[in-house]
C-alpha cells in the first residue's frame, strides 16, 4: 500500500484508498476537466472536495500541493518510477494522464502536437474568457458599479480567435490586423445580437472610434491613427508611441470589417451578402494563413456594383484608404424637408479633412416613424459636397441622417 503521509495535503484530506489517484477539486468548469478525463480513461481515483466557501484552497495543506491556490490538483501514488507525483494546473494534468495511460493523445508526433495545441488554446483562451463571462454576467461582477470591465467585451473577442487566428491565420505581421480586428468585430456582433439594444451597439463603435482617434498617455499622447496604417502591425509601438499597436490595430481592424459589412448591407437582403463573403473566406483559406491581399480578393469577388467606385471591379480605393492609409474624414449633413415632410427639398453632404482622391460611400438614413432605415448612399471624392434636391420619400419622415449605424469611421459626423 503506497505511503502518502509525507504529503501535508493528506492530513486535511485523508486518503481512504491511497493506492488510487487522489483528485482535489470542485465541480466548476475548470475543476471537472480532470474528473472527466479520469472517467474517459478508466483510471481509478478518489476525489476530495475543495470547498471555496471555507477557503480550503488557501489552507497550508492545499498550498503545499499547489502554491497557486487553484483547483484542480492531483497526487498520483503511482507516478514516474513508481513514486508519488503531486501535480497542479489542469492542462498539465490532462497531458500527464494521457501520457501515463497512452489514451486520448496520438502517438504520431504531428497529430500529437496538433492535439496539444488545442489543449493550450482552451487553457489560455476559451477557459479564462468564459470564466470572465460568467463572473461579469452571473456572479459578483454583475454588481460592480464600474461597468467598464464588462463593456470591454474581452470574452467574445478571445473566443472569436478560434476562427480569426486559428482556423484562419495571418501570413506576416503586416496581416495580423485581420486576426485582432476580426475578433474585435466579432465582439460587436455579440453586443448586437446577444446583449441587444441599438444604443449598446452604437456605444461599442463610438468607443472604437475614440480608441483610434484620441490621444492618451498610453500612446505617448499621440493620436493612434496618425502613427501609421494597420499593416505596420507591432512596429506601430515603440518607446515614443508606446501601446499604439493595441489602440490602433484592434479597433481600426474591427472598423474596417464593420465598414465592409455596412456597404454590403441592404434592407432586402440584410447581412446575407456579407455572410456569404465571410463563409467564402473561411472555406477558401481553411486552416491556412492569409495575407491582406487574399482578403481583398475575396471581398472583390463579392462586391456590389455600387461599391465599384473606380469602375474596375477592384477595391483599391477602399483598401488604400483604410488598410494601407491613415486618413480619417469628417462629415456634415444639412437638409430641409418639404412642408409635408415627404421629401428632402434641399440638402448637402460634405466630406472634409482628406486628400483630393479620397473616396467614400456615405449612407443616408431616414426615419419613417419606426427608426432610421437606410435608403441609399452618396459618393464623395476629396473635400467636396454632394447636393440633394427634391428627394421624394413617398411618405412623411421624422428626420434624416448620415452614417446612423456608425457606418463610416470619421473624426466627426454632424447631422443638422
Amino acid at each position: 500500500m503506497p505511503d502518502l503521509s509525507a504529503f501535508p495535503i493528506t492530513a486535511r484530506w485523508p486518503a481512504k484508498y491511497p493506492d488510487r489517484l487522489q483528485l482535489y477539486s470542485l465541480p466548476t468548469p475548470n475543476g471537472v476537466k480532470v474528473s472527466i478525463m479520469l472517467e474517459e480513461i478508466g483510471l481509478p481515483y478518489e476525489v476530495h472536495l475543495v470547498d471555496f466557501n471555507k477557503d480550503d484552497q488557501k489552507t497550508p495543506e492545499f498550498l503545499s500541493l499547489n502554491p497557486n491556490g487553484k483547483i484542480p490538483a492531483i497526487l498520483d501514488p503511482d507516478g514516474p518510477g513508481g513514486k508519488p507525483l503531486p501535480l497542479f494546473e489542469s492542462g498539465a494534468i490532462l497531458q500527464y494522464l494521457a501520457e501515463k495511460t497512452g489514451k486520448l493523445l496520438p502517438a504520431d508526433a504531428a497529430r500529437r502536437y496538433q492535439t496539444i495545441q488545442w489543449v493550450h488554446f482552451q487553457m489560455g483562451g476559451i477557459g479564462p474568457m468564459f470564466g470572465q463571462v460568467g463572473f461579469f454576467n452571473k456572479f459578483a461582477g454583475k454588481d460592480f458599479e464600474d461597468k467598464r470591465p464588462l463593456q470591454r467585451y474581452v470574452a467574445p473577442h478571445e473566443i472569436a480567435h478560434q476562427w480569426w487566428g486559428h482556423v484562419i491565420g495571418w501570413d506576416s505581421y503586416h496581416d495580423q490586423w485581420m486576426s485582432e480586428g476580426f475578433a474585435e468585430f466579432s465582439a460587436s456582433l455579440y453586443v448586437q445580437f446577444v446583449r441587444q439594444g441599438l444604443k449598446k451597439f452604437l456605444d461599442f463603435w463610438d468607443n472604437q472610434r475614440d480608441l483610434i482617434t484620441q490621444s492618451r498617455p498610453a500612446t505617448g499622447d499621440i493620436k493612434p491613427y496618425t502613427i501609421g496604417p494597420v499593416t505596420q502591425g507591432y512596429r506601430l509601438s515603440n518607446a515614443k508611441t508606446r501601446a499604439a499597436y493595441q489602440f490602433l490595430v484592434y479597433p481600426k481592424g474591427a472598423y474596417i470589417l464593420h465598414m465592409i459589412r455596412m456597404m454590403f448591407y441592404t434592407a432586402r437582403d440584410k447581412d446575407t451578402r456579407f455572410q456569404s463573403l465571410m463563409h467564402d473566406l473561411v472555406q477558401t483559406h481553411f486552416n491556412h494563413d492569409i495575407s491582406t491581399e487574399d482578403f481583398k480578393r475575396i471581398v472583390e469577388k463579392h462586391m456590389s456594383k455600387d461599391m465599384d467606385l473606380d469602375e474596375n471591379q477592384r477595391l483599391d480605393w477602399f483598401f488604400n484608404e483604410w488598410v494601407y492609409g491613415t486618413e480619417i474624414p469628417s462629415y456634415r449633413f444639412e437638409y430641409q424637408l418639404s412642408p409635408d415632410g415627404s421629401a428632402i427639398s434641399s440638402g448637402r453632404i460634405t466630406q472634409s479633412g482628406v486628400s483630393d482622391n479620397f473616396k467614400m460611400l456615405v449612407p443616408i438614413y431616414v426615419d419613417f416613424g419606426k427608426g432610421l432605415a437606410r435608403i441609399g448612399s452618396a459618393k464623395l471624392i476629396g473635400n467636396t459636397s454632394v447636393e440633394i434636391n427634391d428627394l421624394k420619400l413617398g411618405q412623411p419622415i421624422k428626420r434624416a441622417a448620415i452614417c446612423a449605424m456608425d457606418d463610416v469611421l470619421a473624426l466627426s459626423i454632424q447631422n443638422k
